[in-house]
């Protein structure tokens, strides 16, 4: 697992799924933290995407957090994820009510 601040190498598509946590920066940089600025969830969807493609990832934050995340999400196939996440991680039954929710406000 990779610490805040830490500086990694990702490929171009993984940077444009997490605009809110991953930070492009110049080679040459000797330290550039990430950033976390935008509380927002990536609202783009992606073909395949995966509960390692969540950053972050469900389980690191309260399900109130959770909660305020998901009213920025409008991408189903998104919160389907999220939902597996849940699933899988702590298996928590308020957030999982929470993207189930937000799912049915989505698609009507």
């Amino acid at each position: 697992m990779h610490q805040r601040g830490e500086i990694i190498e990702v490929d171009e598509s993984t940077l444009s799924k997490h605009p809110n946590t991953l930070e492009k920066v110049d080679q040459a940089a000797t330290e550039a933290p990430a950033t976390d600025d935008d509380d927002s969830e990536d609202a783009g969807g992606e073909d395949g995407l995966t509960v390692d493609d969540i950053d972050p990832h469900p389980a690191d934050l309260k399900v109130s957090q959770l909660e305020e995340r998901l009213e920025n999400v409008t991408d189903v196939e998104m919160l389907e994820t999220i939902l597996e996440a849940e699933k899988t991680a702590e298996d928590r039954t308020t957030a999982k009510d929470a993207v189930k929710a937000r799912l049915n406000e989505l698609e009507g």
